[in-house]
């Protein structure tokens, strides 16, 4: 069964002060990933939600943290039904949510279709996917913005067509209650072809060939003419576009445009990732991101792009989404985040055998990355790239800043934490086939923790894996995005690495990018964490009043950095002002006057 490591919060107190925590957390989350690939699982040929527990987890009861079951990491107020595979709110207010899913086919080709329903009925929907057997491990990925009251149920659903599929690993979902600004978009019924190399602003109204569209805003005006999204203070924004696609032939460039002004580079950086694609195997997705600090009154369009003179026919179709969301807590910035983009404009080396961590140079030490020295890692907001006016009156430059609390090394491709908490943590691959050889289909990427890499390019150890994923690449397909999103706990001086394995004769894509968050402090036991909710060891308590004239006396420990329902500020009392609701204590001491036992 999937491994639901979460536990309840002793009281209201607790949760509120964890809800506010300086003002830099996040409430509400979730994120459930598949750890490995089913092997004896029914191939599904109807509608049904991959993250019911039969479908999830093959009977596998290993912890996650072996890379060997589906991981959930949630706070309290979000629960997953397994059987159902259904997800309910207990706290009101706006969430992102996401699901990337890897599919595999049991024979042939059909379609697939994607929905995120809301107690029952679908508030998202996408255009019937293409899928096939020679094509398995495809991927798809879908986004957006929802209002949802307490006790609201949250389903995601896959519905086959003409072949039997089931999910693979890297498969999984995110939701997260958005505390400050966001605006979304997406693409409720497809529009018609447009043959133009032009870039193309995906919800521009004035865009001959645009769909019906929907969206949602908070802090953010949408426009329909130009399709823009003009936020109406400066936050740092996580942005997201997938477009699902079709085209009139075969298009080996087709670029995925977050620009500022309708621009990557006037208004400071913005990025670029490309997919290939075909009509025989349409709809397909491409995914881009990038976190960006935005200032007021500068407009956010994502774009199409197409390369010089090239005009086959292009139909953006239903599921097309854009998402942008706020990563503070109304307003107040988190102490920790980081945004690092790969940039090179012949992309990576070649991929050999063996594992390579992603976000490594050549000259590191050790097993060599496959980034060339000179590779530019850009930290999208440091002075250089941060977003600035280009002779607008109403607009001054960003002044958020740059990466903070979490350190990146391109010599060993380590991401190091230096603050304990939850993370979010959002990765964007982009690979090609370099030597033009045909399908792999087998190429695995991972996300480690603390983990590390010997010179003959062997894997991290098992236990320190704790996401992965597969890609499907084809020389027909050139090249391809993928999409891993996880929520996962860190403590002070943990590092995190991404590796790719088995993707010989590919090379990473100019574009490559990942973004972390710090959501707040851990809601997660882990093995070796002391920042627990209770003081405890195993998330369990005793009564500190017992029935037999004996007192549990407080067991002060390690209040600096655990979470325990005793006030941070009361450091010098033992225990609460009340002995009412302790969870938990230690050693008990006599009491020789009252009365004993349950006598009142």
């Amino acid at each position: 069964m999937a491994t639901d490591t979460t536990f309840n919060l002793p009281n209201a107190e607790v949760r509120d002060w964890l809800k506010i925590d300086d003002g830099g957390d996040y409430g509400s989350y979730l994120s459930y990933i598949y750890g490995v690939n089913t092997s004896t699982n029914a191939f599904e040929t109807s509608e049904y939600s991959p993250f019911n527990e039969t479908q999830a987890t093959d009977g596998a009861t290993t912890p996650m943290v072996n890379a060997n079951d589906c991981l959930i990491t949630r706070s309290p107020d979000i629960k997953h039904n397994p059987a159902g595979g259904s997800f309910t709110v207990n706290t009101a207010g706006n969430y992102f949510i996401a699901f990337f899913v890897t599919v595999l086919c049991a024979s042939g080709s059909g379609t697939v279709v994607i929905k995120i329903k809301k107690n029952g009925s679908a508030i998202f929907e996408t255009a019937a996917l293409f899928m096939s057997s020679t094509e398995d491990n495809e991927a798809a990925c879908i986004h957006t913005v929802a209002t949802l009251a307490a006790g609201d149920v949250i389903d995601i659903t896959v519905t086959p067509a003409s072949v039997g599929m089931r999910a693979r690993k890297g498969t999984g979902m995110v939701m997260l209650r958005v505390n400050g600004h966001y605006g979304a978009g997406r693409y409720t019924a497809a529009g018609s072809a447009i043959s133009s190399s032009d870039n193309l602003k995906t919800f521009d109204s004035g865009m001959g060939g645009i769909g019906t569209v929907a969206t949602t805003t908070n802090g953010v005006t949408f426009t329909a003419s130009g399709g823009k999204f003009t936020p109406s203070a400066e936050r740092m924004f996580m942005m997201m576009q997938t477009l699902v696609c079709s085209v009139g032939g075969t298009v080996s460039k087709i670029e995925n445009r977050l620009t500022l002004e309708n621009s990557t580079s006037a208004h400071g950086f913005m990025d670029i990732l490309f997919s290939g694609g075909q009509s025989a195997s349409d709809p397909f997705c491409s995914t881009q991101q990038i976190m960006k600090a935005v200032p007021a009154n500068m407009d956010v369009q994502p774009t199409r792009g197409y390369p010089t003179g090239v005009t086959t026919a292009f139909t953006f179709e239903k599921g097309t989404c854009f998402t942008m969301f706020d990563i503070s807590n109304n307003g107040s910035v988190p102490r920790s985040f980081i945004n690092i983009v790969a940039k090179d404009t012949d992309n990576s080396n070649d991929l050999t055998a063996g594992w390579k961590n992603v976000f490594k140079t050549v000259g590191g030490g050790g097993n060599a990355g496959p980034w060339p020295d000179d590779c530019d890692f850009v930290d999208p907001n440091d002075y250089t790239n941060k977003a600035v006016p280009d002779g607008e009156s109403d607009i001054v430059a960003a002044t958020i800043g740059g990466n903070r609390g979490i350190t990146f090394n391109k010599l060993d491709g380590k991401f190091t934490f230096n603050e304990s908490g939850d993370y979010l943590i959002c990765l964007s691959i982009g690979l090609r086939d370099s030597d033009g050889s045909g399908t792999v289909a087998g190429s695995e990427y991972d996300l480690s923790k603390n983990g590390e890499s010997d010179t003959s390019g062997a894997y991290p150890d098992s236990s320190t894996r704790f996401a992965r994923g597969n890609f499907f690449v084809s020389s027909d397909f050139d090249p391809v995005t993928g999409m891993l999103m996880v929520i996962h706990p860190f403590e002070n001086g943990d590092h995190l690495m991404v590796g790719i394995s088995s993707a010989n004769g590919l090379k990473l894509q100019d574009g490559t990018s990942i973004m972390i968050t710090r959501l707040g402090p851990t809601r997660v036991p882990q093995a070796g964490f002391n920042q627990l909710f209770d003081g405890g060891t195993n998330g369990t308590g005793q009564p500190i009043v017992k029935t037999d004239n004996t007192i549990d006396s407080a067991d002060k420990g390690d209040q600096r950095d655990r979470r325990t329902e005793q006030s941070p500020f009361r450091m010098a009392v033992n225990g609460p002002l009340t002995l009412r609701g302790r969870a938990r204590s230690s050693l008990p001491f006599s009491v020789g006057a009252g009365k004993r036992g349950d006598e009142k």
